[in-house]
């Protein structure tokens, strides 16, 4: 499974980490640690393009750099951890519980958003098919 997560407000961010921005750069540094990245592709939207561009695992470290240390004292972030000595332990497995749950939560608020576009006579067909779909997903 890809999962694809959107840095545009951390790679906007220009100072030290307040709420939602230092929820996803702790996300993002658990899954540079601990997880396969070749699973998760990072992006940012440039709005003066008009679109969507995909970041490196380089340039994704770089913005965590400057948002955990500072542009002056930007440190690396740490390798991920080689698999024979990675173990997930109970506090990390609950952090990727979490994220499944936040994951799933983002698609919720995705498709109510997205029912607004959706003729009126059909919005509630569809929101009943995107319930039906939610709950048919693997129990997190």
């Amino acid at each position: 499974m890809t999962v694809w997560i959107d840095m545009t407000t951390s790679y906007n961010w220009n100072r030290a980490a307040v709420g939602v921005v230092r929820v996803e750069i702790e996300v993002v540094r658990e899954i540079l640690t601990y997880h396969d990245v070749e699973e998760f592709h990072f992006f940012r939207y440039d709005s003066s393009l008009d679109e969507f561009i995909v970041l490196p695992e380089s340039e994704v470290r770089q913005i965590l750099d400057s948002i955990i240390y500072g542009h002056e004292n930007a440190r690396d972030i740490p390798e991920r951890i080689p698999e024979k000595t990675a173990s997930i332990s109970v506090e990390h497995e609950s952090i990727l519980i979490a994220f499944k749950h936040l994951i799933k939560l983002v698609l919720i608020r995705i498709v109510y958003f997205l029912s607004f576009f959706v003729p009126h006579g059909y919005r509630p067909q569809f929101i009943l098919t995107a319930k039906k779909i939610f709950s048919a997903m693997k129990p997190l």
